[in-house]
Formats: structure tokens, sequence, C-alpha cells
């Protein structure tokens, strides 16, 4: 089973010349915080599944090229027709130093 990703962090950023979100950081169901790079990599070795979970559908997390600009560490839901499923419109979890 995958992990649940429930909250999100993000930076803006305007690489590519268009202002944009890229997470920063998960927060899993467990309460885990993990960033980006992290999730990335556990996702490319194989190590852990990441997922969203809404109104009981499941969309897996995947890494992708932002469409936006040319970073390739970009972490995104597989398309569905949830909006509520995609990484973007999860709630942001306060920061820890």
């Amino acid at each position: 089973m995958a992990t649940q990703i429930v909250a999100i962090n993000f930076t803006a950023t305007n690489a590519g010349g268009t202002a944009h979100r890229h997470i920063s950081e998960v927060k899993t169901a467990s309460g885990r915080v993990l960033t980006q790079s992290e999730v990335i990599s556990r996702i490319e070795s194989g190590e852990e599944d990441f997922c969203t979970i809404a109104d009981g559908e499941e969309a897996r997390v995947i890494v992708v090229e932002c469409p936006v600009c040319p970073a390739d560490d970009y972490i995104k839901t597989t398309a569905d027709e949830m909006i509520a499923n995609n990484l973007l419109s999860l709630p942001l979890f306060p920061r820890t130093a």
C-alpha cells in the first residue's frame, strides 16, 4: 500500500519566466515529513510509493519534468478527474525549524 500524503509546503518560483509553485515538503498520514528530494529518491529507487486520497479515490504520486520550467524534479499525482487529489490542493502544514 502506498504512503498517503495529506499536506504539503511549497516554494514559489519564477523559473522558466512564469511564476508557479514547486512542492518543497510533504507530510504523510503518519505525521512523517519528507522533502521533495526524499520523496523523489524513494519513488525512483522503488523503496516507497506515495499517493493522495480524496473521496475514497487514490491518485499515485509520480516524478515528472515541471510543465512550466525545465526542472526535472517535480512531483505530481497521476491525472484523474478529482482536483482534491492534486498535491497543490492539499492543505499546508506548519514548517518546523
